[in-house]
């Protein structure tokens, strides 16, 4: 249905030198997809949901065959080194992706600021449940 909330940080948000054009740019974003792409001015939210139900049973597809080929595993410890092993698979070919040009990210590897050069990005205070770091994408790729 229509957006009620939408939060748009700051791309230097992770970093441990923030800017006023960063914070102004993430408000002017939020305002302007308000505006221009009226998110919240939905007349039929439904409407072509037949993409969402084709998406919704190759997602249910994927995810089952997933949980087969978890259930393989004997036990909890070789499910979780599986998980982990496929997690930083897909952490690594993303990467790659990026920094290839096979996957584009505007401001990152398509257009990127100049000033976030000198950038030095927070380590968060957390991790997944994989034990991998959290995935900053400008701390990964080195352009």
């Amino acid at each position: 249905g229509a957006v009620e909330n939408l939060l748009v940080l700051p791309y230097d948000a992770l970093s441990t030198r923030k800017s006023a054009l960063a914070q102004r740019m993430a408000v002017n974003i939020s305002l302007i997809l308000g505006e221009e792409a009226h998110l919240d001015k939905v007349i039929d939210p439904l409407g072509g949901s037949y993409v969402v139900d084709a998406i919704s049973k190759e997602l249910a597809a994927k995810a089952w065959n997933f949980f087969l080929e978890l259930e393989k595993r004997e036990n909890h410890e070789l499910r979780m080194d599986y998980l982990k092993e496929r997690v930083k698979e897909k952490r690594e070919r993303r990467i790659a992706d990026v920094k290839s040009g096979k996957e584009i990210l505007i401001g990152i590897n398509k257009y990127p600021n100049p000033d976030t050069t000198d950038l030095e990005w927070v380590d968060l205070p957390f991790t997944s449940e994989t034990g991998l770091p959290s995935l900053i994408l400008e701390k990964e790729i080195e352009l």
